[in-house]
This record gives C-alpha cells, sequence and structure tokens, in this order.
C-alpha cells in the first residue's frame, strides 16, 4: 500500500513525501493572535449584480443561458476577456447542448467576439469596477487595462482626456 502523504514524483522519481507540507508552508500567513495561524490562499473575487434577476430580457432567457452568462463572467479575467472553452463551459455548467452559435444569436452585442478563441464581455467592466472607465491609477484597474490594450479595448474605457497610459 503507498502512503498518502506522496503527492508527486521528484526529479530522480523518488517519492516525495512531503510536498504538500511545503506547498503549504510557502504561502502567506499570519497569526490570529489565539495561536491559531491562517494561511492565505488569493483568488479572485467577482461582484454580482444582483438586479440582473429584475431585468425582464435576463428573466426571459434559458435557464441554460442564464448559467452560462454567470459562467463566463466568473470565467473571463478581470479585464473581461474569455479564452472560449465550450467543452468546459458545458462540463461545468452540466450543459451538454450549449452551442457557440446559439449563444452568440442570444447574447448579441453583449458578447464582443474579438477572435473565435478570444471574446470581449463589454457589461464586466461596469459590473466588477462600478464604471465604464477605468482609472490607469488605480493598480487593478491599470492591470485590466494593460490585458484590454492588448486587444485594442482599452481606449473605449479611458477617460476621453486621458487616451493612453501616462508612461506611452
Amino acid at each position: 500500500m503507498k502512503n498518502s502523504a506522496q503527492f508527486h514524483l521528484s526529479e530522480n522519481n523518488a517519492p516525495c513525501k512531503h510536498s504538500l507540507y511545503r506547498w503549504f508552508n510557502s504561502l502567506p500567513s499570519f497569526s490570529t493572535g489565539q495561536g491559531l495561524l491562517l494561511k492565505v490562499i488569493f483568488m479572485p473575487k467577482r461582484y454580482r449584480n444582483n438586479e440582473i434577476w429584475q431585468k425582464k430580457n435576463f428573466r426571459e432567457l434559458e435557464p441554460k443561458f442564464k448559467l452560462f452568462w454567470f459562467y463566463i463572467m466568473d470565467q473571463c479575467n478581470h479585464g473581461g476577456i474569455w479564452h472560449v472553452d465550450f467543452d468546459n463551459a458545458r462540463f461545468l455548467t452540466g450543459e451538454k447542448t450549449l452551442i457557440m452559435e446559439d449563444v452568440l444569436n442570444v447574447f448579441g452585442d453583449k458578447i464582443e467576439v474579438i477572435t473565435p478563441e478570444v471574446w470581449h464581455i463589454p457589461d464586466f467592466i461596469e459590473e466588477q469596477y462600478g464604471s465604464k472607465i477605468l482609472n490607469d491609477e488605480i493598480r487593478y484597474q491599470k492591470s485590466a487595462l494593460e490585458i484590454l490594450k492588448v486587444y485594442n479595448l482599452d481606449k473605449q474605457y479611458l477617460d476621453e482626456n486621458k487616451l493612453s497610459f501616462k508612461n506611452d
């Protein structure tokens, strides 16, 4: 019987018994002051607009399209860019009948096709950042702008008086 503490093999294929322990100890941590040490694992957080349920066009969607909308809003990066993966979308949502053409017909201008493999979700920026205008002086918004710049989408999210990054 194999030892359950073996998680992967080392470079010479010898069992590495403490790999999980080393990984866990490498995470940032802080003490609660009561002898409890907490490890911090960072993951992106998403705001969700609960008013979407009041919108007639959303309420009238088939359930599979409602679920798909939440899926792409959760799966896109912080610039609102989704790298199209319908196999994963079908697997994670359990909706085996999702077809790209149907999704594009249902959502219309809510999805901007950059390439067949890359989609932009314009509503993401306003929903996550509270405005259609991003500020390149705020670190996480600047990062979103840098992602959008790769696809030449950054100018639509900048203030008219500020049409490029400071360092450009």
